[in-house]
């Protein structure tokens, strides 16, 4: 038991048996944090028969645990909310991203034929769910290549930007980049990239570039808006795969982890990373995380099945990290989904610290995170456990899609394969008289299809007298407990006769470029069913920030000081920068340079034998070329 979480405060039915005995389904030894490990779990090919026989096992075997944990949570959907039928899909949900269209793009690997019949991955099994008809449509990738662990998100119009895949059994990444149009449901080849990314992540930018990191190659690519690419030639820098970024309100890219060390990265450029000080004490490997306001994000779990968060404020020249309320689960191969109101919700995983699949630790039950009180609520129990390889996503109606899981080594061993999706009401949703009905919605009867930074716009509803909240919420794209994009903007806004005058953030960083779904929410807290609004790049971002000077202090020798011919006189001096770094110190005797220093400690040691009066100074040169020179201090030389 030393190797579980202290965080692990509720243990799944049958789990301490399954620790003691090794009952089948459990899986505690690999975390595959690795290329090689991941290798090792993901290169599974199942016959259309395995998959149907491990999707049926799957459900029949977490029945009987989602009953017990639906039992222990009050019935009414007012206050935990509920989830739908689960309904078998024509894909694993491995990466799911919601369109512009309100539709929901999905897609695993090469799919059902053995594996010695694929001696090369040259295609895609993906589909086109339609929330609204319950059905699907077939879109596999036919340009050739395996998009299977890419990274993704939208493009300011709304189509689909993929990098790297899956090129071969080995798991090699592939160089290509794709786009998908949800108007035409058609895929593209784009650009190739400097190298094979496998597990990449993609963060739009503000100025409509989208940036990829990692998927093993440590210099970040960047793909321009003409579709080409760059690469970051001094950004080098060794990160976890699939690692979590996000835009912060300086322009900056924030990396929350999963590993403890926060940093920025400036895209401009060649690129320069700042490194931070450490969210947590925790690696939080398929943790998740959530961009909840503004320069605010929560990340939770993760690790050892831990569950505790925290909530990072990016707003300022350092992050800020404080702790929240603790989940009342661990959970680890969860997902953080962004709910119609701007709370969180968090779905899946397992509570026993496994690294991939527990199929006796599953975590059945949903918690809600509310921001105004940093406090989770225990939620409805959903039917299949959604482990290693499910998502989660918002869809504009103000439900949740939860669909997929398994798809690997250890997932085989312990017979878990979740090729459906189910859907989750929240409780939002429905009357809070218990009577189990559906609560009346306000309406959005009317909106622009284009809003521009710093701009006010109107929204026609019959409900505006009763309207609290109004938000934007950027479309999902979500893989691996990873989401890519989606963030929540609080608007300002005004009250009239049925309409609302809503406010857009001046500073383009706060709402990145793109597709948002405009939600506004009532006096019962309702959501209406969202509209999209896209949020238009074309105003120009407001000026960074001016750079602040470096600061420098020349501590010795003191003032006045007097010393013997000849003389070894102390120089030192101390630097700091407040928004970069100092790159060196020089030091002075009147106009003449005597030598640099280019890390702290400054120090000098200036031998000198003619007599007389000198004048010290330090000179402090921040990485953006700035300079400030110290007060000047004044020492004499005499003879012996």
């Amino acid at each position: 038991m030393s190797g579980l979480s202290l965080g692990v405060v509720r243990l799944a039915p049958g789990l301490a048996l399954a620790l003691t005995l090794a009952a089948p389904g459990t899986a505690l030894g690999a975390h595959p944090d690795t290329p090689a490990e991941h290798h090792a779990e993901d290169h599974v090919i199942h016959s259309a028969a395995t998959e149907r026989r491990l999707n049926r096992k799957t459900r029949q075997r977490s029945a009987a645990e989602s009953r017990v944990e639906a039992a222990a949570v009050a019935a009414d959907p007012g206050q935990v909310g509920e989830w739908g039928p689960v309904t078998n899909w024509p894909v694993v949900g491995i990466h799911a991203a919601l369109l512009p269209n309100g539709k929901v793009l999905a897609w695993d690997s090469v799919g059902d034929a053995a594996t010695e019949k694929f001696p090369t991955h040259d295609f895609t099994r993906a589909t086109v769910y339609d929330p609204a008809t319950g059905t699907h449509q077939d879109v596999r990738v036919n340009t050739g290549h395996n998009v299977f662990c890419a990274g993704f998100a939208h493009l300011p119009d709304g189509s689909l930007f993929l990098a790297g895949g899956n090129r071969d059994a080995q798991l090699s990444g592939i160089v290509q980049t794709h786009v998908f149009n949800p108007t035409t449901n058609t895929w593209t080849l784009g650009s190739n990239m400097a190298a094979g990314r496998w597990y990449p992540s993609v963060t739009p930018l503000t100025n409509g570039e989208m940036l990829i990191t990692e998927g093993r190659p440590d210099v970040p690519e960047v793909r321009r808006t003409d579709g080409t690419l760059r690469t970051l030639t001094t950004a080098s820098l060794n990160l976890p795969l699939y690692p979590w970024l996000d835009v912060a309100p300086d322009g900056r890219v924030f990396y929350s982890g999963p590993d403890q060390t926060m940093r920025k990265l400036d895209p401009a450029g060649g690129g320069s990373w700042q490194s931070f000080g450490q969210r947590d004490t925790i690696n939080r490997s398929y943790g998740s995380r959530a961009v909840y306001d503004v320069g605010k994000t929560l990340v939770a779990g993760g690790g050892p099945s831990s569950n505790t968060a925290r909530v990072i404020d990016t707003g300022g020249a350092t992050p800020q990290v404080s702790p929240t309320s603790a989940m009342a689960f661990g959970r680890r191969q969860h997902n953080l989904t962004l709910l119609a109101d701007g709370s969180v919700l968090a779905t899946g995983g397992n509570s026993t610290g496994a690294g991939l699949i527990d199929m006796n630790g599953g975590v059945y039950n949903a918690e809600r995170w509310d921001p105004a009180t940093g406090q989770w609520t225990t939620l409805a129990a959903q039917a299949v456990t959604r482990q290693y390889h499910s998502t989660a996503l918002l869809l504009p109606d103000g439900r949740v899609l939860s669909s997929g899981g398994g798809i690997c080594g250890t997932c085989d061993d312990v017979g878990y394969l979740a090729k459906n999706a189910e859907v989750y009401t929240p409780p939002y949703l429905y009357k809070k008289d218990g009577s189990g009905e559906l609560a009346p919605r306000p309406d959005i009867t009317g909106a622009p299809d284009t809003v521009i930074h710093g701009s006010s716009f109107q929204i026609t509803t019959p409900n505006a007298a009763s309207i609290q909240k109004v938000g934007l919420i950027r479309l999902a794209s979500q893989t691996h407990s990873v989401e890519m994009e989606q963030r929540y903007v609080p608007l300002t806004f005004t009250r009239g006769s049925d309409t609302l005058t809503a406010n857009v953030p001046a500073n383009p960083h706060v709402a990145v470029p793109g597709v948002y779904m405009l939600v506004i929410v009532d006096d019962a807290g309702v959501p209406s069913v969202a509209k999209m609004v896209t949020v238009d790049p074309a105003a120009p971002p407001p000026p960074p920030p001016p750079n602040q000077p470096p600061t420098v202090s020349l501590t010795s020798p003191a003032n006045g000081a007097t010393f013997r011919s000849p003389a070894t006189i102390p120089l030192r001096a101390t630097a700091a920068d407040p928004d970069g770094s100092v790159t060196r110190v020089d030091f002075f005797r009147g106009g003449t340079r005597l030598t640099q220093d280019t890390s702290a400690p400054y120090t000098y040691d200036w031998s000198v034998s003619a007599t007389g009066n000198y004048t010290l100074t330090a000179r402090a040169i921040d990485n953006a070329d700035v300079t400030t020179t110290s007060s000047p201090v004044t020492v004499r030389v005499r003879k012996r």
